[in-house]
């Protein structure tokens, strides 16, 4: 058994050159906390005692996110409430050799009074880090909130909610924050209501400056769970969409220089029932991109996937 005991759930794990984590919500006598498993490469598993959890042990921790760089520098995300309204916490190490620490009241990341949830952390090679999340506000709206990290360690948090990216997310929504491996940071979310909802993209270019918000989804349609992975030479997403009454998965690609996304590939066309949410793995010389689904009912529905070739190639064409 990895967990303490039995009362643990929602594991998550990464890697990267610089080894491996696993974490987890914890129960404990006095509430729940997030445990942190660790690997060095080559190395074996260290893992957590109880006075190694990272989260005040109060109430409920919830759906903590790992995001580790090759050079062992990692940073874990959740939301939980420490009496009050859920907000989004964060424990950090800075290489395999430190600890991670226990979580300070100048790491929670959102701003407070209005409940915040599903945090989304990325890091860069060089250090630099970032933290997306979606936060409601006093009139029952969801926005997207950010908080950043340079490489020499520095955290700059929003201070309340006008700091916001997006505007006008589902509930549901759960936001990407990704680094591509020249340096640039890429946002991509959901907005719209019941009716229409579409994928959004933003990026932060290597020297610091944000682009210009742009849709990945049609005007007219119905796109949500949106997933992503950073290849060699730019980013690939896939998301699901609903197409003549049936959700479908549909997926695109960014070049390396963030000048162009190509064209959609609609990747379950043909297939019978309905494709669920999209998960993504790339690699490869060719930045190879694999995708895959479960396709049909949830009992008796089996799992496809597809391959997108020089991924960041020319055209990814219906």
């Amino acid at each position: 058994m990895v967990s303490l005991g039995r009362n643990a759930y929602q594991p998550r794990g990464a890697t990267s050159a610089g080894g491996d984590l696993l974490v987890w919500n914890q129960g404990v006598e006095h509430g729940y906390s997030v445990a942190i498993a660790t690997r060095s490469r080559g190395g074996d598993w260290v893992f957590p005692r109880v006075d190694d959890l990272v989260a005040a042990p109060v109430l409920f921790s919830n759906a903590p996110m790992p995001a580790l760089n090759a050079a062992g520098y990692a940073v874990v995300a959740w939301f939980q409430s420490l009496g009050d309204v859920l907000r989004i916490s964060m424990s950090e190490r800075e290489s395999p050799s430190d600890a991670f620490r226990k979580a300070r009241e100048s790491d929670v990341l959102s701003p407070p009074h209005t409940l915040a949830m599903h945090p989304c952390p990325t890091i860069h090679g060089s250090g630099s880090a970032a933290v997306g999340w979606i936060q409601e506000t006093r009139d029952h709206q969801w926005v997207l909130m950010l908080a950043t990290r340079t490489s020499d360690g520095a955290w700059r948090l929003p201070e309340d909610l006008s700091e916001a990216m997006a505007h006008n997310l589902p509930a549901t929504g759960k936001p990407i924050a990704i680094f591509t491996p020249n340096g640039a940071l890429h946002l991509i979310w959901t907005e719209g209501d019941d009716q229409l909802r579409r994928v959004w993209w933003r990026r932060r270019t290597p020297d610091g400056r944000w682009q210009d918000t742009l849709p990945l989804s049609p005007v007219d349609g119905f796109a949500i769970e949106p997933s992503a992975v950073a290849a060699e030479r730019g980013l690939v997403t896939a998301w699901r969409e609903r197409l003549n009454g049936v959700f479908v998965i549909r997926a695109r690609a960014l070049d390396q220089d963030g000048a162009a996304w190509h064209g959609a590939a609609t990747l379950s066309a043909g297939l019978d029932g309905e494709a669920g949410p999209p998960a993504l793995a790339v690699g490869g010389p060719d930045s190879t991109a694999v995708v895959a689904w479960r396709q049909g009912d949830t009992r008796v529905g089996a799992v496809h996937s597809a391959t997108l070739e020089r991924a960041v190639g020319p055209t990814l064409d219906d």
